[in-house]
């Protein structure tokens, strides 16, 4: 295989046009998406920060194995 790189935006129907060299055929596509400064990226900026926060207050692996233990022991 031959990699092709290019730049474009994707328009909302998510169509792209490919550029006349690339021949027709069989193909892997990758696409890099710049989310630098979009407001979707909330949600996951969000949860980045939060799980951030709990690594301070991480459990021990003591902790966890009491945990998983408590949870098996409730499926008998």
């Amino acid at each position: 295989m031959r990699t092709y790189t290019f730049e474009t935006t994707i328009p909302e129907d998510r169509r792209l046009m490919l550029p006349e060299e690339i021949p027709v055929g069989r193909a892997e596509i990758h696409v890099m998406v710049d989310l630098t400064g979009r407001q979707d990226n909330a949600a996951l900026l969000a949860f980045v920060d939060d799980m951030l926060a709990k690594q301070d207050s991480a459990r021990s692996k003591e902790e966890i194995d009491q945990e998983l233990e408590q949870e098996r022991n409730s499926w008998e």
